[in-house]
C-alpha cells in the first residue's frame, strides 16, 4: 500500500494491533493519542471477555512498521502514543528510517525495567527467523539518534542496552564462533556462556554498557572486597615497620588479616606512595598490579556512566 498524501490515525483504537510492514507513507503520518491495545476506557467499562484480556497479556497487539517507507518522516508523528491504553506501545521497526521521526510523550512497552521493541522481543522468542540481530540493533540505533535530538537521556540508556544486547546475544560475535557454531545453536549452555565470555558481555556485567552507575560502584566494591580477602588469604603481606616481614606474616590473627588485606586492597587501589603494608612475595606483586589494572577500568567505567547519566 502507498499513502500518496496524509495518513491520519488520530484518536485512533487498534485493539487487536495495526500492521504496516513494507507500506510506503509518502507525506505526514499521524498516530496521536492512537492505541494500539485495550484503552484503559473500554477497561473501566468492562468491555472485554476473558480471550481479549489473555490476548493483552500475551502483548498481541503490536504496531507494525518493519520495512515501511517515510518519506517525509519529519512529517510523521508518534504524540501520546498509547497513553490512555492499558499497556506499552509494543513497535517493531526494524528495516524503517525513523530517525526523523516524532516520539513524543508515548509510552513504551518495558521489559526488564527498560523501553523495548518488538522486533527484540521477536529475536528473544524466536518467532521470527528471518529477522538478524544486526538488523535490530541498526534499529535501536536510529532510536538513539532520534532521542538524542529531544535530549530523551533515559530513552537513549535504554537503547544503547537494547543495540549493545543485540550484539551480546549475536552467535556470530561469540569466542570461536566459527569453529563452534553449530555447537552454540545446539547446546543452550554453550550458548549462554558465549553470550558472557566476550567483551560486551564483560561491559554487560561491568557496568550494564556504561548505563548503570550503581551496578559500576557496586563491581567496584566487589573488586576491593576479593582483593581484601586475597591479601588477607592467599598472599602474604605484612606491616612496612617490621623488619623481619616474612616472619612476621603468621602472628596475624584472623580477623587483623582480614583488615590488613582490605587496608592493603584500599592502598593498592588509591595509588599510595607510603603504603603501611605490602606483600612479601611475587604472587603479592602480581596481584597489586593486577588490581590496580582492574581497578582502574571499573573507575573508568564508573565515571562514563556518571557522565551518561547526568548530562543535560
Amino acid at each position: 500500500v502507498t499513502f500518496r498524501k496524509g495518513a491520519f490515525f488520530s484518536a485512533t483504537t487498534f485493539s487487536k494491533g495495526a500492521v504496516f510492514r513494507s507500506i510506503t507513507f509518502c507525506n505526514a503520518a499521524q498516530f496521536i493519542d492512537a492505541i494500539i491495545g485495550r484503552s484503559q476506557q473500554s477497561e473501566e467499562k468492562g468491555e472485554r471477555s476473558a480471550a481479549q484480556r489473555e490476548e493483552k497479556e500475551e502483548g498481541s497487539a503490536i504496531a507494525d512498521f518493519r520495512d515501511a517507507s517515510f518519506m517525509r518522516p519529519e512529517l510523521v508523528s508518534f504524540l501520546r502514543t498509547n497513553q490512555n491504553a492499558t499497556c506499552g506501545l509494543r513497535a517493531r521497526f526494524a528495516n524503517c528510517c525513523i530517525e526523523e521521526v516524532r516520539f513524543d510523550a508515548v509510552r513504551w512497552h518495558r521489559y526488564e525495567n527498560r523501553m523495548v521493541l518488538q522486533d527484540e522481543l521477536d529475536l528473544l522468542g524466536q518467532s521470527d527467523g528471518a529477522l538478524s540481530h544486526e538488523e535490530v540493533a541498526i534499529a535501536y540505533r536510529r532510536m538513539i539518534i532520534n532521542f538524542e535530538k529531544v535530549r530523551a537521556y533515559d530513552l537513549v540508556e535504554d537503547c544503547t542496552i537494547g543495540e549493545f544486547e543485540m550484539k551480546r546475544r549475536n552467535p556470530d560475535r561469540f569466542l570461536f564462533a566459527k569453529l563452534l557454531k553449530l555447537d552454540y545453536e545446539c547446546c543452550p549452555f554453550l550458548r549462554a556462556i558465549g553470550e558472557r565470555a566476550s567483551i560486551v558481555g564483560i561491559y554487560h556485567l561491568a557496568s550494564l554498557y556504561g548505563t548503570s552507575y550503581q551496578r559500576a560502584m557496586g563491581v567496584l566494591g566487589l573488586l576491593l572486597v576479593a582483593f581484601g580477602l586475597c591479601f588477607s588469604t592467599v598472599v602474604d603481606i605484612c606491616p612496612v615497620s617490621i623488619p623481619d616481614k616474612i616472619a612476621a606474616c603468621g602472628h596475624l590473627n584472623v580477623f587483623d588479616r582480614m583488615g590488613s588485606g582490605l587496608l592493603h586492597a584500599l592502598e593498592v587501589a588509591t595509588l599510595q606512595r607510603t603504603p603501611l603494608f605490602e606483600s612479601v612475595t611475587t604472587v603479592g606483586r602480581f596481584a597489586e598490579i593486577f588490581e590496580q589494572v582492574l581497578v582502574a577500568g571499573q573507575v573508568a567505567l564508573l565515571l562514563f556512566a556518571l557522565r551518561r547519566r547526568f548530562r543535560r
